[in-house]
Order: structure tokens, then C-alpha cells, then sequence
């Protein structure tokens, strides 16, 4: 996503992933011209199918990450003679 938006913080202008757009019925190109125009446009996106995966896939991959840094961290005391 990107996001411009003028001096006065409004209005703002978004481009939004095609398939974010097709999901949430909405153009891949948008301006929201007030508040409450971004938050609900802000809701949709953020509430998308593509946006959750996405978070899914974020969580997941950080627990690996954690749990292989544990295992080596496991390792490496198991294997220092101090």
C-alpha cells in the first residue's frame, strides 16, 4: 500500500493491491477526502483476506525464527564445558 496525502492531511490518496482491492471492492487506486472516508477505508483493507493471511504468515514465521534461535541457544549451553 502506498499513501500520500496533502498538507492539511487530507486529502489522502492510497494505492492498494490489486487483489486487496478486488476482495474488498474497491478500486486499486482511492482517495479518501476526510477522517472518516480513510478510517473506513483503513477498515477494509486492514480486515482483508490477503492483509490477514499475511499477518498469519508473519506470526508463524516469527515463532520458527524463535523456536530455531532457542534450539541453538540450547545447543550452545549443552556444549559449553563452563
Amino acid at each position: 500500500m502506498f499513501l500520500a496525502n496533502g498538507l492539511a492531511g487530507y486529502p489522502v490518496h492510497a494505492i492498494i493491491d490489486e487483489t486487496i482491492a478486488e476482495q474488498v471492492g474497491l478500486s486499486t487506486e482511492i482517495t479518501c477526502d476526510n477522517k472518516a472516508e480513510f478510517e473506513q477505508f483503513l477498515e477494509k483493507v486492514l480486515n482483508s483476506p490477503k492483509l490477514e493471511e499475511v499477518v498469519k504468515n508473519l506470526f508463524a514465521y516469527n515463532k520458527k525464527k524463535q523456536e530455531e534461535e532457542q534450539k541453538i541457544k540450547q545447543e550452545l549451553e549443552d556444549d559449553c564445558p563452563f
